[in-house]
């Protein structure tokens, strides 16, 4: 990606029960009007190390949330979102059925967002990301 040696600014870190740990960078994306990057960074317990994530706008028209899942060779699969600073919950339904609660940032008002992360199952993909907003709103998609 282009400026890859810019400074991001870390916006969440969490634990897994398998010891991996992880954090959510952001930083502008210069290639694109109100765009950001936006990385998750995480670190086996065998050290086996990854970053991946995603870049463009912060979210798309009038979309709640912009989301990335995927996963690098050695640390477990994840999802990451930039949502608006009304959303309350996140969680994932994978294929296998089993429910994803997604940990999200405050607002930071930097950006005008909050940001998430979650590690998901081996071999099992998201299927449905369910939202709660502040008004009350449910949004689901795939």
């Amino acid at each position: 990606m282009r400026g890859d040696d810019e400074p991001s600014q870390v916006v969440l870190e969490g634990r897994e029960p398998d010891g991996t740990t992880w954090s959510v960078d952001v930083r502008p994306d210069p290639t694109c009007d109100d765009g950001l990057y936006t990385f998750v960074r995480r670190t086996a317990a065998d050290g086996r190390s990854a970053r991946s994530g995603m870049g463009g706008p912060k979210l798309y028209g009038d979309d709640v949330v912009n989301v990335w899942a995927g996963r690098s060779d050695g640390t477990p699969p994840f999802i990451l979102i930039r949502a608006v600073p009304s959303i309350k919950e996140a969680t994932v339904l994978t294929n296998g059925g089993k429910t994803v609660q997604v940990t999200l940032s405050p607002e930071i008002e930097e950006f005008g967002l909050r940001f998430g992360a979650a590690a998901l199952p081996e071999d099992d993909p998201p299927e449905i990301l369910t939202v709660r907003l502040d008004d009350g709103r449910v949004i689901q998609g795939r």
